[in-house]
């Protein structure tokens, strides 16, 4: 049996729930109901609050833990509805309206999957048509967006290369993939807020995320993946080298920093949005929290995953960053603790900012339309002070 197998047999028959750290005496967080959890970022990928209760008509899901299945098949129906809305717009050449459905129908596709682990075929399945559904919007954007390749070791990362002006070399930011955000959703989203501020943008999946959901685990040394992306950006005609920063969103925030630090000389400035220095509570995760650590990881049990987590995936042994960085955290955050956002401003050693929310879920997602205009302009500014130079 296949780990994705695995899981998807343990996770049927899996309720867990997240427990707070006593020992770091934070007040729990808000409720764990899914409304909180997930309709401030489905609503990020421009799918409507209108959407959402069409998509979630007669829905059996009441609760984060169960009937995955009936999510996954409503939002899956949205999902066709909106592709097909988007092919009939190109035959007619309604170019706008094109972009628009086929996107709605990219998130929706992205949403009915991000957390699904029941059925692993049907997960990856869905996943794939993420992407081609996205590939199908590309020649009908209002914004230059390449589809390309970066060569890593013995893999073929996909991604995408976005720019405002591809008339001009301009600053970019590279960004970090979280453990089930998409590229093409929530990523492709932030990217849009960069390039608003005159920023080039490379979108890509690494082993483990995306694409590589199901077929490549993802690796500790993550720094040798963001070395080898940012090759590929120096030598973008659209890119100015001397101006290069790094995005993280959850996870994909812990990674970030990790390339960062690896890569001070090529990386001028770094975002962690609810990432973290180290997951020592990693014995303490339950559900599907733990089962998509799993997944992406390749790992076969959990104690194989909990060893892993604690031993490997921390900053402890990875040089401070001395480049400006900032982190946004929620205090009540029992995903990665509070705790472990200090640790980073701890490491960090050069130019630091921070922001904390309170009674917030993890990555603050009720706060988005406050945090993502300020990271966007920061990274900007950042940028600009570390080139020495007016953008």
């Amino acid at each position: 049996m296949s780990i994705q197998e695995q899981i998807g047999q343990n996770y049927a028959s899996t309720s867990g729930k997240f427990d707070v750290e006593k020992k770091y005496n934070i007040l729990p967080g808000p409720s764990c109901e899914v409304n909180q959890l997930y309709f401030a970022r489905i609503n990020l990928c421009n799918i409507t609050w209108g959407d959402i209760v069409l998509a979630l008509k007669n829905c059996k899901k009441t609760g984060t833990w169960h009937d995955w299945d009936d999510w996954h098949n409503h939002w899956y129906e949205r999902g066709q509805t909106f592709e097909k809305q988007g092919d009939k717009a190109v035959s007619d050449g309604y170019t706008v309206t094109a972009r628009e459905c086929l996107l709605r129908a990219a998130a929706c596709y992205h949403f009915a999957e991000f957390m699904y682990f029941t059925n692993p075929s049907v997960k990856n399945a869905t996943r794939r048509r993420v992407t081609s559904t996205f590939d199908k919007a590309i020649p009908h954007m209002d914004h230059a967006i390449e589809k390309v390749t970066i060569r890593s070791g013995a893999l073929d990362l996909p991604g995408y290369i976005l720019s405002p002006d591809r008339s001009k070399r301009l600053p970019c930011v590279v960004l970090n993939n979280g453990m089930e955000s998409a590229k093409e959703a929530e990523l492709y989203a932030f990217a849009q807020a960069f390039m608003k501020r005159g920023l080039a943008v490379v979108l890509f999946d690494g082993p483990g995320q995306g694409e590589f959901l199901g077929r490549e685990g993802m690796v500790a040394n993550w720094e040798h993946i963001i070395g080898d992306v940012l090759t590929f950006a120096e030598q973008r005609p659209e890119v100015d080298p001397k101006w290069i920063g790094m995005f993280g969103v959850s996870f994909g925030g812990y990674l970030c920093l990790r390339g960062a630090a690896f890569h001070q000389s090529r990386v001028k400035a770094a975002i962690n949005l609810s990432g973290c220095y180290d997951i020592d509570n990693f014995a303490d995760l339950r559900g599907m929290v733990l089962d998509d650590f799993r997944y992406v990881f390749q790992k076969s049990t959990e104690e194989e995953m909990t060893r892993f987590a604690v031993d490997k995936l921390n900053l402890r042994d990875t040089p401070s960053l001395r480049r400006p960085v900032l982190t946004i955290h929620s205090r009540t955050d029992s995903l990665f603790p509070y705790e472990t956002a200090l640790r980073v401003h701890e490491w960090a050693s050069g130019e630091k900012d921070f922001i904390a929310y309170d009674h917030e879920w993890h990555v603050c997602t009720n706060h988005m339309s406050e945090f993502v205009p300020l990271f966007s302009d920061w990274m900007r500014s950042k940028l600009e002070q570390q080139a020495g130079v007016n953008m």
